[in-house]
């Protein structure tokens, strides 16, 4: 009973915290800050990509207006937007980098739990099944609803293991890009002269998170949203689902051997 009540009240509390756990799992990106075409429920590798081409598609506009003679190309609004630009795509990036840095510290929480709560089952489980007082249909049926919740969570850890692997795996490609991100941003200030908006990494990923606020929104110019938390598939939301099927059957076995 006591673990009952308090599988209930983490489960409470776990989906009153959601939006800052989705802050973990989740990461920002995609889309071009000037009307630039917004983003849900994408893969974390589908955001890399796109980041990528978002940088190719500057670095082609940048050439196109070197290239232009008929103008001084550094002088031009041109210009101007499109140092504004990538600063804001290396902004983005750092927070995106970020979040992929902290999913990975903060899967090992989740596995944990999830293996405290197959070993709670596992007690529960046993528990009922040395008990003489239970006829067979009630014993098969407490036996299912246990069962069911164990293999939910064990197919919860190895979607979180895998998914932490991966990111592991691809860390080194991500910080890579971050560092040419940022090297290409220099370039392009220092062959103009300017010096840039003077802003450190740190202030831009607190400025990025403000401007978040952990939901969609819209930076004060045209066009849609660009900066969108992207929920892993099989992260949060599925541990959220999970744990909430597991409480549904504590209860459930509460009510049936009440």
């Amino acid at each position: 009973m006591t673990r009952t009540l308090s599988l209930s009240a983490y489960l409470v509390i776990l989906f009153a915290a959601s939006p800052a756990l989705a802050g973990l799992i989740s990461f920002a990106g995609g889309g071009h800050r000037h009307g630039g075409r917004g983003h849900g429920g994408l893969d974390v590798e589908v955001i890399q990509n796109r980041f990528e081409d978002q940088l190719a598609d500057i670095m082609s506009a940048y050439d196109e207006g070197v290239a232009d003679d008929s103008t001084d190309y550094y002088s031009t609004d041109d210009y101007a937007d499109l140092v504004d630009e990538t600063e804001w795509l290396v902004d983005r990036y750092d927070w995106f980098l970020t979040g992929v840095e902290r999913t990975i510290e903060h899967i090992d929480d989740y596995v944990a739990r999830a293996n405290d709560d197959l070993t709670f089952y596992a007690d529960l489980l046993a528990t009922y099944e040395a008990r003489d007082d239970l006829s067979e249909t009630r014993l098969a049926r407490i036996v299912d609803w246990i069962t069911s919740a164990q293999d939910m969570l064990t197919l919860q850890i190895e979607t979180l293991t895998e998914k932490q692997a991966t990111l592991e795996e691809n860390l080194a490609t991500y910080t890579t890009f971050q560092t040419d991100l940022t090297s290409y941003l220099d370039q392009i200030v220092a062959a103009g002269g300017t010096t840039g908006d003077g802003s450190d990494g740190a202030s831009a990923a607190l400025q990025a998170l403000a401007l978040t606020g952990m939901q969609t929104c819209t930076p004060p110019t045209t066009g849609e949203a660009t900066v969108t938390p992207v929920p892993e598939p099989s992260a949060t939301a599925g541990l959220v689902a999970i744990i909430a099927a597991a409480g549904w059957r504590a209860y459930r076995l509460r009510r049936l051997t009440s």
